[in-house]
């Protein structure tokens, strides 16, 4: 999906949510026409995994306000709208790979110095999760369980460290590439992301619902 039209849609859609005094079919519409649109792309044991880590949070604010305030009209209201923000952001972005979110961050149109700021971000990220996932699996051939003792403490700590300073290291290389390529602050590809009927038909959607937050039927 192209991340000018994605950043639109998702403007609109969470303008209307955001507002949204009641319940309504309509504003599913979006998120059942990109599971239709981008079926074969979306991987849903990712998706369903990080929407229930997600929820934790959301499920705990929910349940705040029964608890303290009884009011469980906002409560459901609450976790009706987040969830749907969220389900609209998690699903574009599992149906990404690490090259299409690389150009579509090239063909947004912002500034080059902020479009670079979100690449190296969304880089420096990618390389931080990939050293834990091997320092996690790391620990796992150990057979080591966290527990509150000293030992557990001191491994977690050099686990942290490690894991720091092998994210700088790498860091540092990734520097020394771009500086020996002449990098002058700008990045270049050779396949375009262009604007494609699904996107329309998504943005078109999330204007529909917007349109009828403002003036429903």
């Amino acid at each position: 999906m192209n991340f000018n039209c994605l950043l639109l849609a998702l403007i609109f859609y969470a303008f209307t949510l955001s507002f949204a005094n009641n319940f309504s079919f309509i504003h599913l519409l979006p998120i059942l026409l990109l599971s239709i649109l981008y079926f074969n792309k979306i991987n849903f044991y990712k998706f369903f995994k990080k929407l229930i880590k997600l929820n934790i949070f959301i499920a705990l604010i929910s349940l705040s306000l029964i608890i303290f305030h009884k009011d469980y009209f906002s409560a459901m209201l609450i976790f009706y709208r987040v969830n749907l923000i969220l389900i609209f952001n998690v699903l574009t972005t599992s149906s990404l790979t690490n090259d299409d979110i690389f150009k579509n961050l090239t063909q947004l149109k912002l500034p080059w110095k902020i479009k670079s700021l979100l690449i190296f971000s969304y880089k420096y990220i990618d390389i931080l999760l990939k050293e834990k996932e091997k320092l996690d699996e790391a620990l796992k051939v150990r057979y080591f369980h966290g527990k509150t003792n000293l030992i557990s403490y001191k491994t977690l700590a050099f686990i942290l460290g490690a894991l720091i300073n092998r994210s700088i290291n790498r860091a540092n290389l990734l520097q020394d590439a771009l500086t020996m390529r002449y990098f002058k602050g700008r990045f270049y590809t050779l396949t375009p992301n262009n604007i494609n009927y699904k996107d329309i038909i998504i943005v078109l959607a999330t204007i529909t619902i917007f349109v009828y937050g403002l003036y429903p039927l």
